[in-house]
């Protein structure tokens, strides 16, 4: 590679890195909503990644691993277990989430974690031999529904 390329890459590298990275040093109103539509954007971005038990990076993902990959891109290092996550401190009611916020179902003797994204919807890493997809908070995971966690302040 010729060093005008080198150069270039580098650039390219530094403004991803800038432009990522300068969400998580903005605290104020406006910004935290701004962070709150990335992570959401980038969970959408998720999509069609297959299952992996134990798995927390884009080669495939289980429903913490997902919530943790999520959030450490933006900074923010949370369990990989949704039995830990559940027992963070800032709950909020199912009526009062915000997208961003992580959900926590228990499933049987299974916990279970996905991300709010808005109007009922969440996305997930559902279980062996699926995918991440968007789902909708219906009857079935509303009986289920454990806890909902607020990371980001509001």
């Amino acid at each position: 590679m010729k060093y005008k390329e080198k150069v270039q890459k580098k650039i390219t590298l530094l403004i991803i890195f800038i432009s990522l990275f300068s969400f998580i040093l903005l605290p104020e109103q406006d910004e935290v909503s701004n962070i709150r539509g990335k992570i959401v954007e980038l969970a959408k971005s998720l999509t069609g990644i297959r299952y992996k038990y134990g798995g927390l990076d884009i080669d495939g993902f289980d429903c913490s691993g997902l919530v943790h990959y999520v959030y450490n891109c933006f900074g923010i290092e949370l369990p990989h277990s949704s039995k830990t996550l559940s027992k963070l401190r800032d709950k909020v009611n199912l009526s009062e989430i915000k997208p961003a916020d992580i959900l926590i179902f228990k499933l049987g003797r299974r916990w279970h974690s996905a991300l709010y994204i808005a109007d009922d919807l969440f996305i997930h890493a559902p279980s062996r031999g699926e995918k991440v997809r968007t789902e909708g908070l219906n009857e079935y995971w509303k009986k289920r529904f454990k806890c909902a966690l607020r990371i980001l302040p509001e």
